[in-house]
C-alpha cells in the first residue's frame, strides 16, 4: 500500500511539474526536464506574449505541430525571394575555425548566394512536405542536439525565410532547438575562435589582432537581439531583444570617438563589427523594426563615413587581418544599409577604376588619373587623437593615393597605396643605439600636428623617450604633385655619437632595386613604378657616408650631435619617371652663422625641372633662420622651389 502511494505521489509531482512549467525567454534558463517532452508536449509549455495572434497560440496550446508550423509560415511571410537567407551569417565565418558541420552549413548558404536571382514571390502557403531545401539534407545528416554560436546565428537568420520549404517535422525540430538554446545561451558550444596569427603578425605589425571584442559583441549582443526578434511571440522576447540592442548601441558608443571613428585597436578586425551592425540593421528592417534611435543612427552613419576612406578597391579595409569572401559585395551592403546619402556615389568611385577604351581597368603607368571622380559631401580623410589613427587620401576614387597611420601603442603602423596599389603596410620600425644600448622606438605616439587642404594632407606624430630623445615622424601626401614625404627626426639628445636604423614595411610582392649612379631606389608595385630619394644621404655613390639606404627601404647611419632629420621622398609622377635626379644638404643660418644639423637641417631635391625644399628645426629659436635664401621662423617648411628661386610653401608647421 505504501509503495502504491509513493508511486502515486511521484506520478502526481511529475504531472504537476509538466503542467506548471512554462518556457519563457530572459527567464531562469533552460530546464533539463523539458528535453523529456514530446514535440506536442513541448509546444504546449511555451508561454506566449499577450496579444499574440490566436492563429499561432491556438494550435500551440493543443500541441498541433502541423497547424503551428503553418501559422509560423504565415507569421514569417517571405516577400523577397532575392533575400538569400543565411548568407549574411557567412560574413562572420572568417572569425572562427569552422568544424565539418559548420563548413557543410556554410557551403549550403554559399551555394544559395551564388544562385541566380528570382523575381518570383514565394507563397507562404506552399506545400510544406514538398521541400527541396538543402537545409533538410544538412539537418538529416548531422541531427544536432546543440549548436555552435555561428550555427545558431545562421539558423536564426535562415529559418523565417526557409520554413515554407522545409517538411513540417524538420521545421519544428529546428524551431524547438533554437528556442531551447534561446532560454539559456550557455548551452551554445564554446567559440572555436580563430586565434591571432602569432609571431608573423607581431613581426609585421608590432602587435596582434585581438578577436575577443568582436566575438563578444557577436555572442553577447547580436545573438540575444536576433533571438528576441525571431521568437517575438514568446514571453520575455521583448526584454531579450531590447537587452541585445542596448548592448550593441553601448558598444558602438564606447568603441568609437565622439565623431564615430572606431578605435585603432578594432581596425584589424573592424569588418567583423561592420558585419554584426549591418546584419542588425538589415534584419531589423526585414522584421519591421526600427534598428536604432535617432542618436545611435546618426552615430553609426558617421562611423560608416569615417570607415569609407579605409576601403581598398578590392573591398579590403586598411590594416584588416580578416580575409572575407566577396569583400566588395559585403562593403557595398554596409554602405547602403547605413543610410548615407552619398553611399551610391561612394560605391561607384571606391570600386571603379577610370574607363580606358570603354573598359574599367587599373590605370597604366604614365596615365594621369582624374582628380575628382564624383562629388561626395565629406572629405576622404580622417584624423582622431582618441581613436589613434588617421587616413590621408587624394580623393575618393579607387585609384586614389592614400596613407593610413595607426598610432595606437605600442607600434606605429603605416600603409601606403599609390594609384590603388599597395606599396607599404606594417610597422614603421626604428631603433636608436646609444653607448651600445639599443632603444626600440615603441610607446605612446601622439599626433602633434594635422592639416588637410587642397594641396595635400600632413600629419606629424611624436614619441618622447624620457632622458634620451624626442622623436617625430611626419607624413605629407601631395594631392597635386604625386609624391609622398616620409620624415623622421631625432631631437633634444645629448651631444654625442648615436646610431639609427629605420625600416619602412614594403608590401608583399613589391620589389626594390638600386640605381647605379645615385642612392635612389626604384620600386615596382604592380604596374606602378615609384622612385625613392633618401635626401639625408649624399646622392652619389662617390661621396662617402656612414649611412646606407637599401632596396628594401631600410636606413642605417651613425651621427654625432644633438639630433638628426631624415626625410625620404617617394615620387610616382609619370612626367618625372625618367628625369635626372640630384639632391644635397643645405646650410641653415641663424644670425649670420651656420647652425649644426642637430639644431636645424635643410635639403633640396631636384627631379627634372621640379625642385623641393625640405627644412626642419629640431631646436626652437626666437630668431628667424635662413635656408636656400628663404627666411622662416617655422618649425617645418616643405615647399616647391620656383625657377626664380622663390619658395612656394606646400606645408608650414609652426
Amino acid at each position: 500500500m505504501l509503495m502504491v502511494i509513493s508511486w502515486g505521489v511521484l506520478f502526481f509531482c511529475k504531472l504537476w511539474r509538466r503542467l506548471t512549467m512554462q518556457i519563457e525567454l530572459a527567464g531562469a534558463g533552460w530546464n533539463s526536464n523539458w528535453s523529456e517532452l514530446t514535440d506536442g508536449e513541448f509546444l504546449k509549455t511555451v508561454g506566449w506574449r499577450r496579444g499574440t495572434q490566436p492563429e499561432l497560440t491556438q494550435p500551440a496550446k493543443k500541441g498541433n505541430i502541423d497547424g503551428f508550423v503553418a501559422a509560423l509560415v504565415d507569421l514569417w511571410k517571405v516577400s523577397d525571394a532575392n533575400f538569400k537567407p543565411g548568407t549574411r551569417a557567412l560574413w562572420s565565418l572568417p572569425a572562427i575555425i569552422p568544424s565539418e558541420r559548420e563548413t557543410a552549413l556554410a557551403t549550403l548558404f554559399a551555394a544559395e548566394r551564388l544562385a541566380p536571382k528570382k523575381n518570383k514571390v514565394v507563397s507562404p502557403r506552399s506545400k510544406l512536405a514538398d521541400s527541396t531545401d538543402p537545409l533538410q539534407g544538412w539537418w538529416t545528416r548531422f541531427q544536432p542536439t546543440s549548436l555552435t554560436p555561428w550555427e545558431y546565428l545562421a539558423l536564426l537568420e535562415a529559418l523565417p525565410d526557409r520554413i515554407s520549404r522545409l517538411p513540417v517535422t524538420t521545421a519544428f525540430q529546428i524551431w524547438r532547438l533554437l528556442l531551447q538554446i534561446a532560454c539559456d545561451m550557455n548551452q551554445l558550444l564554446p567559440l572555436n575562435d580563430r586565434k591571432p596569427i602569432g609571431s608573423e603578425e607581431r613581426d609585421r605589425y608590432g602587435c596582434e589582432a585581438d578577436p575577443f571584442l568582436d566575438l563578444s559583441l557577436f555572442r553577447n549582443c547580436e545573438l540575444p537581439w536576433l533571438t528576441g526578434v525571431v521568437f517575438s511571440p514568446v514571453k520575455g522576447s521583448e526584454k531579450l531583444r531590447q537587452h541585445g540592442a542596448d548592448l550593441l548601441e553601448h558598444e558602438l558608443v564606447e568603441r568609437t570617438d565622439n565623431q564615430g571613428a572606431p578605435h585603432a585597436s578594432l581596425i584589424p578586425r573592424w569588418t567583423m563589427w561592420l558585419a554584426i551592425f549591418t546584419r542588425f540593421i538589415t534584419l531589423s528592417r526585414r522584421h519591421g523594426l526600427e534598428p536604432w534611435d535617432e542618436d545611435a543612427a546618426e552615430l553609426y552613419l558617421t562611423t560608416v563615413e569615417k570607415t569609407a576612406p579605409l576601403i581598398h578597391a578590392d573591398g579590403r579595409l586598411a590594416f584588416s587581418r580578416i580575409e572575407m569572401d566577396q569583400p566588395q559585395v559585403f562593403l557595398e551592403e554596409v554602405l547602403r544599409t547605413s543610410d548615407w546619402s552619398d553611399a551610391e556615389a561612394a560605391i561607384q568611385t571606391l570600386f571603379t577604376f577610370p574607363k580606358r577604351n570603354g573598359r574599367a581597368t587599373k590605370p597604366k603607368a604614365g596615365t594621369p588619373a582624374p582628380k575628382k571622380p564624383l562629388e561626395i559631401c565629406v572629405a576622404p580623410v580622417n584624423q582622431s587623437d582618441e581613436a589613434a589613427w588617421a587616413v590621408l587620401r587624394t580623393h575618393w576614387g579607387a585609384h586614389a593615393d592614400r596613407v593610413t597611420i595607426d598610432h595606437d601603442q605600442p607600434a606605429l603602423n603605416i600603409e601606403l597605396s599609390i594609384q590603388g596599389q599597395r606599396v607599404l603596410e606594417g610597422e614603421w620600425r626604428s631603433t636608436l643605439t646609444i653607448d651600445a644600448r639599443v632603444i626600440p622606438l615603441h610607446g605612446e605616439w601622439t599626433c602633434v600636428c594635422w592639416q588637410s587642404d587642397p594641396e595635400g594632407d600632413y600629419i606629424e606624430l611624436q614619441l618622447t623617450v624620457p632622458g634620451v630623445a624626442r622623436i617625430e615622424r611626419q607624413i605629407l601626401l601631395s594631392r597635386t604633385q604625386e609624391f609622398c614625404l616620409l620624415g623622421e627626426s631625432y631631437a633634444e639628445m645629448a651631444d654625442d655619437e648615436f646610431s639609427v636604423s629605420s625600416q619602412l614595411p614594403l608590401w608583399m610582392g613589391v620589389l626594390g632595386t638600386t640605381v647605379p649612379l645615385t642612392r635612389e631606389v626604384q620600386l615596382t608595385a604592380g604596374d606602378v613604378p615609384i622612385r625613392c630619394f633618401p635626401v639625408a644621404v649624399p646622392d652619389r655613390h662617390v661621396f662617402s657616408t656612414p649611412a646606407k639606404f637599401g632596396s628594401d627601404l631600410s636606413m642605417t647611419t651613425t651621427v654625432r650631435g644633438t639630433g638628426w632629420y631624415n626625410p625620404v621622398m617617394l615620387d610616382w609622377s609619370s612626367d618625372r619617371r625618367k628625369a635626372a635626379a640630384e639632391w644635397r644638404s643645405l646650410t641653415v643660418a641663424e644670425d649670420r652663422s651656420a647652425v649644426k644639423p642637430g639644431i636645424a637641417s635643410g635639403y633640396r631635391l631636384k627631379v627634372g625641372d621640379r625642385q623641393w625644399l625640405m627644412y626642419r628645426s629640431l631646436l626652437r629659436s626666437e630668431e628667424a633662420r635662413s635656408v636656400l635664401g628663404h627666411q622662416t621662423r617655422y618649425e617645418t617648411v616643405i615647399g616647391s622651389v620656383e625657377p626664380n628661386g622663390d619658395i612656394t610653401p606646400l606645408m608650414l608647421v609652426e
